[in-house]
C-alpha cells in the first residue's frame, strides 16, 4: 500500500514539475520574471488534473463495476455448491427467466443509453474441491438496446450481427450453427443461434438469442466451458413482459 502512495505523490510531483515548465515558458514569453504565478497556476493545474483522474475512477467504478457487487458478496459468502432451478422476474422491465445452480445476476451497468445484466454460475468457486472439479464455468449476459431504427426482424438482425462478426479482423474463431426460430412473447420476434469460441484457450460453447418488441431489442447470451445443457435451459426459459413463464427442468 506504501509503495502505490509513494508512486503516486511521485506522479503528481513529476505532473506538477511538468505545469510548472509550461507556465514558467509563457510567463518568460511575456517577460516576467516572478515565478509566483507559474507555480499558483502548476499548483492549480495539479490539482484539477488528479482531482478529475479520481472523479473519473469513481464514476467508472460505480459505472461498471458497483453493479457487479451482488456477484462478488455471493462469492464471498457462499459455503457450498447450489444445485436447482430459480425464476428470475426483471423488476425493471418485466422479463423472466429461469437461473440455474449457483447462477447470479449482477444489478444493472447502463451505459450510453443501452443495458446489461451480467451472470456468472457461482459454483465454479468449489471447482478446486475435492470431487467437484467437474463443475463448468458458466455465464450468462442479458442486454437491452432501446429505441432501435429498423423494421427488420429478430432473424435479419441476427443474421447481420453474425455477418458483421465474421468480417471482424480478430484472432478469435467463432462457429455458428444455423439460425433458428424462438419463442419469447406475444408480439415480438426472436431467432436463437449456437456456436463455439475457439481460442489459445479451451473452446467456449454459446447459445445466443436475439429478440425484438416493438422499437426495444433484447440479446441473451450463455456461454460454458464445457457441453453443459444449462446454458440452453436458461436461454429457452426466457420471456419477454407479458408472456407466460415455462419453466424447463433440468433432466
Amino acid at each position: 500500500m506504501i509503495w502505490i502512495i509513494l508512486l503516486l505523490l511521485l506522479g503528481a510531483a513529476v505532473l506538477y514539475g511538468i505545469f510548472f515548465l509550461f507556465f514558467k515558458l509563457v510567463w518568460v514569453l511575456c517577460k516576467k520574471q516572478r515565478n509566483f504565478w507559474p507555480l499558483i497556476l502548476a499548483g492549480a493545474a495539479t490539482l484539477l488534473t488528479v482531482g478529475g483522474l479520481i472523479f473519473s475512477i469513481v464514476y467508472t467504478g460505480n459505472k461498471l463495476l458497483k453493479p457487479l457487487w451482488p456477484i462478488v458478496e455471493t462469492i464471498q459468502t457462499r459455503t457450498e455448491p447450489v444445485y436447482g432451478s430459480q425464476l428470475y422476474v426483471d423488476p425493471t422491465y418485466g422479463f423472466s427467466i429461469m437461473l440455474y445452480n449457483g447462477t447470479v445476476l449482477s444489478d444493472w451497468i447502463n451505459w450510453k443509453g443501452n443495458s446489461v445484466l451480467v451472470g456468472l454460475d457461482t459454483n465454479v468457486k468449489f471447482s478446486q474441491q475435492q470431487d467437484q472439479d467437474d463443475i463448468p464455468f458458466t455465464f450468462l449476459i442479458i442486454g437491452r438496446r432501446p429505441n432501435v431504427d429498423t423494421d427488420q426482424d429478430a432473424h435479419v438482425l441476427l443474421q447481420q450481427l453474425i455477418q458483421q462478426i465474421n468480417n471482424s479482423d480478430s484472432d478469435v474463431q467463432l462457429s455458428f450453427s444455423d439460425i433458428s426460430q424462438a419463442y419469447v412473447g406475444p408480439g415480438a420476434t426472436a431467432a436463437r443461434v449456437t456456436g463455439s469460441i475457439d481460442s489459445d484457450g479451451p473452446v467456449i460453447l454459446f447459445t445466443l438469442l436475439l429478440c425484438r418488441q416493438g422499437s426495444d431489442m433484447f440479446f441473451v447470451a450463455a456461454s460454458t466451458s464445457q457441453n453443459n445443457p444449462v446454458t440452453d435451459y436458461m436461454i429457452n426459459s426466457f420471456r419477454l413482459k407479458g408472456a407466460p413463464v415455462l419453466p424447463t427442468p433440468i433432466q
